[in-house]
């Protein structure tokens, strides 16, 4: 009985060794790509239609890197993905205009840094859709203070 016990135990401490070595996926593996190395995600926002209870149309995401003490953040279509649309993202702080990235894309806007380390930033993203009737957005000030 206690040799099934310890294989068990052994059987748990291995698959637990297995599941650690699994890389991250969603949000936090995708500023790899989008934002650059050393960037951890922070929050993200919908994007909405203020004269709709409609779904979203993409999504404003927030990375901070400890490293160097900027924030990037992107804005990503989840509608109309692969066609032409005007989009838009801007991260600023109260003493800094930071960037901003606006145009006809087709999967995202950005991305865009500022230098925020023990203060609040500012965002704004938005998506339109292709035919420009319904705008898709999201305003974010004095959020993530450290």
């Amino acid at each position: 009985m206690r040799f099934r016990t310890a294989l068990a135990a052994g059987a748990v401490t291995v698959a637990s060794a297995a599941l650690a070595l699994v890389p991250a996926t969603g949000p936090a593996a995708a500023t790899t790509t989008v934002c650059g190395t050393g960037y951890s995600y922070v929050d993200s926002y919908p994007l909405l239609d203020p004269n709709s209870t409609g779904p979203s149309a993409g999504t404003l995401y927030l990375y901070y890197n400890a490293g160097n003490g900027q924030n990037c953040a992107y804005t990503e279509a989840t509608e109309w993905v692969g066609t032409a649309k005007w989009m838009g993202v801007r991260v600023s702080t109260d003493t800094d205009d930071g960037q901003d990235d606006t145009g006809n894309y087709k999967y995202y806007a950005g991305p865009v840094y500022v230098h925020a380390r023990h203060t609040c930033v500012n965002l704004w993203g938005t998506v339109d859709s292709p035919d420009g009737r319904s705008a898709y957005h999201t305003d974010q000030n004095g959020v993530h203070c450290g």
